[in-house]
């Protein structure tokens, strides 16, 4: 049948073009480039039948802190020379909120730590990846005099060790050195108990 007085604003056809804004609830683990399909929210349906569906395409920022590898995230943390030598502890940003992470003696640069369970929650699924964390011991560029002293010793050292055949990079290592320096300083800098 035809219609002798069409609607002006759909011309007869029961649906005109509009935008509108809507909410989209983005699920835990999505990643860059999903489709989420939000039902009956496309188009209206022709001649009364069902709206259609509308897919919003995800587009992941970039975050300045984390790189995402699939559910695992990645990090740098800066340490201290200290830190990585005689271990400690460090306070590493999580996704869901700080935590202290334990530096284990003698860490060298560019070690990667994991912390299990603190990554990104897989789409669909109760897993949650690992947070990688890489250590990057950061190297002062001044020094107090102080700090130069205790260096200039544990040079000395190193080489002497070298020289007897008891290196770091052998029998001893890095941090066990150290250790030894510091102990042989605290004993010329400890102070007389004499009266």
């Amino acid at each position: 049948f035809t219609i002798d007085n069409p609607c002006g604003t759909c011309r007869g056809r029961g649906k005109v073009k509009k935008s509108r804004t809507v909410e989209v609830k983005i699920p835990e683990g999505v990643d860059n480039g999903m489709n989420l399909r939000l039902a009956n929210q496309g188009e209206a349906g022709s001649k009364g039948g069902p709206a259609g569906h509308l897919y919003v395409a995800v587009s992941v920022a970039p975050d300045p802190f984390f790189k995402r590898d699939k559910s695992d995230v990645r990090c740098e943390v800066p340490i201290s020379i200290a830190q990585a030598v005689l271990g400690g502890s460090v306070v590493v940003p999580t996704l869901t909120g700080q935590v202290e992470m334990t530096i284990p003696k003698g860490t060298q640069p560019g070690t990667t730590l994991k912390m299990r369970g603190k990554g990104i929650k897989e789409l669909n699924s109760s897993r949650r990846g690992s947070q990688l964390v890489t250590l990057n011991v950061h190297v002062p560029d001044t020094l107090s005099d102080r700090q130069k002293e205790l260096m200039e010793e544990f040079a000395t050292e190193e080489q002497r060790l070298g020289e007897t055949g008891q290196s770091s990079c052998k029998s001893h290592t890095f941090a066990d050195t150290v250790r030894s320096t510091v102990d042989r300083i605290k004993q010329f800098i400890k102070p007389s108990t004499d009266q």
